[in-house]
C-alpha cells in the first residue's frame, strides 16, 4: 500500500472515529505518585482502530490522563508527553522521580500522559513467559534460543487473538492524531523520551500539520531503532577519560579499555561460574564473553549502574566475577517474560539496508559487537512480521520548532542521533549536557533544564546550548557499594539491625570466598 493511499485511509478512519466520539470524556481522577503525593488530575479513554487502514475492524481503548493547566491561557496549546521504551506508561513515567518536571510544566499547559497501545493501560496483551535458555553459552547460540522463543510467543498470542502486526510506530502516530482531534485543539505540542522520539519524529512526518512544537530528549531518529556499535565505544571511551582524569581513579582504573578487553578475551577462552548470594537464596550465575559484553552495554544506559562498570570489570579481570554476576543475573530476570509491544514495534521500525551494513562493519570492531541490540534484529527473522516502508526511515524534512536534548555520555541515543537529524529540521535547537547519561540525567542532571523545556512549549525559540552534569561518582570498592545498599536497606526496610546483619553477612560470605581463591591459587 502505498503512503498516500494509507494516509488517505487513516484519514477516513479519524473522521469515522471522531464521529463516534465527539470528545473526549475526562473524570476525576487521583494522580498518585511515588514519592511527591497525590495530586487532582482527569482521566479519558479514547477508542482507535487496531488497524487504521481498516476504520471499521477491531479497537483499541487508549488511556490518557490531563494534567490541567493552573493558569492556562487561550493559546497555550497542550503538551502530550511520549513514554520510552517502546513499552513504557506516560502515566507511569510521571509518577515517579521525574514528577516535578511534568508538574512545572502544566504551569500554564495542560500536559496530556499518553499511554500509548499496548502499554500502562491502553488495552495491554498479557506477556509471554520466556525463561532464557541456560544451555546458549555463545552469540549464535543465543541467537537460536532468542529466534525459537519468538515463534513460541507468535503462536501464544496468535491464540491469545493479539494482532502483532498492529502494534507499529506508524499506527502509534495515526492514534495521535485521533487524539489531537478529539481533544479539540487546532495543535499539540509533543514531549518525547528515547523511543518517544522515535514516535513523535513519525508523527511530525505523518501529520505536521497537527503539530505546534516537539520536545525530543534522547532523540531515537526514524533509522536509529538498532545502534551504532562504534557509538558505544566512544562513549565507553569517554569513561575511560574521565577516570584518567582524577587522580585517584586513574591510580585504580589506569586503563579501563585495554582491561575490558583482556575480560573479554579470557571469558572467551574460558567462561566464569559465580554466585549470586543473598540470605536464604544463591544462585550460580554461569559468565559468558557474550553475557558480559551485554552486562556492559546494558549498564551504560543508565548514571547508577554505569558508575559501576569500571569496578566490575577490574574485579572480574582479576577474577571476582561476583559483582559482575549481579549485572549478567539482573539482565536473564528480564527475559522471563517477553511483552508483545516493544517487540513488534522495534521489529516493525527495524533498519534501513544501509544501516545493518554499517552495523555488520562496526560490530566486528566494537568491544561490544552484536551484544549491543540482542535480541535484535535475528529475532524476527522467523516471524512473520514485516518491517514499515523505507519511506518510515527516511531523513525528515521539517520547519515545525524542535527543541533536541542529548547526553554526552549518553551509549543509548548519543548525541549523534540528534545532529543526524538536523540535517532535515530548518528550525531546531540542540541542548548537550556534558557527562549526562540516559533515562533520568536527561531531565535532573542539571537544574536548567526545566526552565529550558518550560520556556520552549511557551513559545521561545529554540536554540543551542550546552549544559554541564555532575561527573559520574564511580564506585571504587566492592564494601562501599554493599554498604550503600545496605543504608537504603536499613532505612526504607528492615531497620537498623537487620541492615547490618545483612552487611556482615555479605562481608563474612566475600572474605571467605576470597580466601577460597587465595588457597587454590597457592
Amino acid at each position: 500500500m502505498s503512503p498516500q493511499l494509507r494516509t488517505a485511509i487513516a484519514l477516513l478512519g479519524m473522521l469515522s472515529s471522531a464521529q463516534t466520539h465527539a470528545e473526549l470524556s475526562f473524570e476525576p481522577y487521583a494522580f498518585e505518585t511515588i514519592e511527591h503525593g497525590t495530586h487532582p488530575a482527569e482521566v479519558a479513554f479514547f477508542t482507535v482502530p487496531r488497524r487504521h487502514a481498516n476504520p471499521s475492524g477491531p479497537s483499541f481503548q487508549l488511556r490518557v490522563v490531563r494534567l490541567a493547566a493552573r493558569q492556562k491561557q487561550a493559546n497555550a496549546t497542550a503538551i502530550v508527553y511520549l513514554a520510552g521504551g517502546p513499552g513504557g506508561s506516560g502515566v507511569g513515567t510521571a509518577r515517579g522521580t521525574r514528577w516535578p518536571i511534568f508538574d512545572q510544566m502544566r504551569d500554564q499547559h495542560d500536559v496530556l500522559l499518553f499511554d500509548q497501545r499496548g502499554t500502562g493501560m491502553s488495552d495491554v496483551p498479557v506477556p509471554c513467559q520466556s525463561p532464557p535458555d541456560p544451555s546458549a553459552l555463545t552469540l549464535k547460540d543465543s541467537i537460536i534460543s532468542a529466534q525459537n522463543l519468538a515463534l513460541k510467543c507468535q503462536a501464544f498470542w496468535r491464540a491469545q487473538n493479539v494482532d502483532l502486526g498492529a502494534y507499529t510506530t506508524r499506527e502509534s502516530a495515526d492514534d495521535l492524531a485521533i487524539l489531537q482531534q478529539l481533544y479539540g485543539a487546532q495543535k499539540i505540542q509533543l514531549w518525547g523520551m528515547s523511543y518517544g522520539t522515535h514516535l513523535a519524529i513519525a508523527t511530525l512526518r505523518y501529520h505536521p500539520d497537527r503539530i505546534e512544537r516537539a520536545v525530543l530528549m534522547g532523540v531515537e531518529g526514524p533509522d536509529d531503532t538498532l545502534k551504532l556499535p562504534l557509538s558505544a565505544d566512544r562513549m565507553y571511551a569517554r569513561h575511560a577519560e574521565l577516570l584518567a582524569a582524577d587522580p585517584n581513579l586513574r591510580k585504580q582504573f589506569p586503563d579501563l579499555i585495554a582491561t575490558t578487553r583482556r575480560l573479554l578475551a579470557s571469558l572467551r577462552a574460558q567462561p566464569a561460574h559465580a554466585t549470586r548470594w543473598r540470605p536464604g537464596d544463591s544462585r550460580e550465575v554461569l559468565i559468558t564473553e557474550f553475557s558480559a559484553q551485554v552486562a556492559i552495554s546494558v549498564a551504560l544506559g543508565r548514571r547508577e549502574t554505569a558508575r559501576r562498570v569500571p569496578l566490575m570489570v577490574q574485579l572480574a579481570s582479576q577474577g571476582d566475577f561476583d559483582l559482575l554476576a549481579e549485572f549478567v543475573f539482573a539482565i536473564d530476570s528480564g527475559y522471563q517474560e517477553l511483552p508483545a509491544m516493544p517487540l513488534a514495534m522495534d521489529l516493525a521500525s527495524g533498519a534501513s539496508a544501509k544501516r545493518l551494513a554499517q552495523i555488520d562493519v562496526e560490530g566486528k570492531q566494537s568491544l561490544f559487537g552484536a551484544a549491543l541490540n540482542f535480541p535484535f534484529p535475528d529475532i524476527g527473522a522467523k516471524l512473520e512480521l514485516p518491517m514499515l516502508d523505507d519511506d518510515f526511515r527516511a531523513p525528515l524534512q521539517s520547519n515545525i520548532p524542535i527543541l533536541m536534548i542529548s547526553g554526552e555520555l549518553d551509549a543509548r541515543t548519543p548525541p549523534d542521533n540528534a545532529e543526524n537529524l538536523a540535517h532535515g529540521l530548518s528550525n531546531y535547537g540542540h541542548i548537550r549536557i556534558a557527562n549526562a547519561l540516559h533515562d533520568d540525567d536527561l531531565w535532573l542532571s542539571n537544574s536548567d533544564i526545566a526552565p529550558i523545556l518550560k520556556a520552549f512549549f511557551h513559545g521561545a525559540p529554540p536554540k543551542n546550548q550546552r549544559l554541564v552534569a555532575a561527573v559520574p561518582d564511580y564506585a571504587t570498592s566492592i564494601t562501599a557499594e554493599i554498604w550503600r545498599e545496605a543504608k537504603g536497606l536499613i532505612i526504607t526496610v528492615l531497620g537498623v539491625a537487620i541492615g547490618l546483619m545483612t552487611l556482615g553477612l555479605w562481608l563474612w560470605r566475600r572474605r571467605g570466598a576470597r580466601m577460597a581463591r587465595s588457597k587454590s591459587v597457592r
